[in-house]
């Protein structure tokens, strides 16, 4: 064999043998940017675990269907620029999640001119502190007697109309453990009701855990259109708010909004 050769062969051969050494698994140092830390983010500054923990996730699970979200960092901005705008009086804005800032709805009231909710299907996610007994949020009617899709907290517990006929009034107490007004609690309510059944599920969600569920009957509901306007007016501080019109999320989809929003 002609020397040449030999060194071409011996040369080839060295190089394979540094490249194997130096990246054992064969990426490549073209890819050390996009190496994945073991706590889920990778070197380029990115998470890959869904969780940023400030309200705001890329994770398109927790996005898609969302009409409304209010993080309440100094104003009434909904982060969803298509969706409807906010009003109120008597708030003021207070300490939030994670060093944000959150809604203090202890002597107002959150109101929308649209209705969010004009049906029985969709997901109500938010933080809640220092809750007392209140109506937390309900969707006026075109009956001046009527309110639907009502969530309520008294002492014993939280319970849920989903038809609010004052003369039809039949609230529902969810099966849950008692909330601690000095802790921020994520609540999530998920309605799953099709027009023309008679009986709504509802879910309760707490902390990212799936809780109890009730069975409303929709007593009236086809007569009456509940797409007049929606107030938010829990005697509480709140923080987070999202809704998901016409969506129903499941408990996987709740537990990544809880992961992404919880206090550190």
């Amino acid at each position: 064999m002609k020397r040449p050769l030999l060194q071409l062969i011996l040369a080839t051969a060295l190089a394979f043998l540094t490249l194997t050494a130096c990246d054992p698994d064969g990426r490549g140092r073209g890819d050390e940017n996009n190496t994945e830390k073991p706590d889920g983010s990778s070197n380029d500054g990115s998470s890959n675990n869904g969780s940023s923990n400030n309200g705001s996730n890329n994770d398109t699970e927790i996005s898609r269907g969302l009409y409304c979200h209010f993080t309440f960092d100094g104003n009434l901005d909904n982060r969803i620029s298509s969706g409807p705008e906010a009003g109120g009086y008597g708030y003021y804005f207070v300490e939030g999640l994670n060093g944000t800032q959150g809604l203090d709805l202890r002597a107002s009231t959150l109101n929308f001119d649209e209705a969010i909710i004009d049906g029985g299907t969709y997901t109500i996610s938010f933080w809640v502190k220092k809750l007392s007994h209140s109506i937390i949020y309900n969707v006026e009617s075109n009956n001046q007697w009527g309110k639907g899709f009502i969530l309520e907290y008294k002492p014993s517990g939280l319970l849920y109309c989903s038809d609010g006929y004052d003369y039809n009034y039949k609230p529902a107490y969810f099966d849950h453990p008692s909330l601690d007004p000095d802790a921020w609690t994520h609540i999530a309510i998920t309605s799953n009701y099709v027009s023309g059944i008679e009986d709504c599920t509802v879910k309760l969600y707490l902390n990212g855990q799936y809780i109890s569920s009730i069975q409303e009957e929709m007593v009236g509901y086809q007569n009456v259109n509940y797409g007049i306007g929606f107030r938010f007016r829990g005697n509480m501080i709140v923080d987070n708010l999202r809704i998901y019109s016409e969506d129903d999320l499941d408990s996987k989809t709740i537990k990544k909004i809880y992961e992404a929003e919880r206090p550190q």
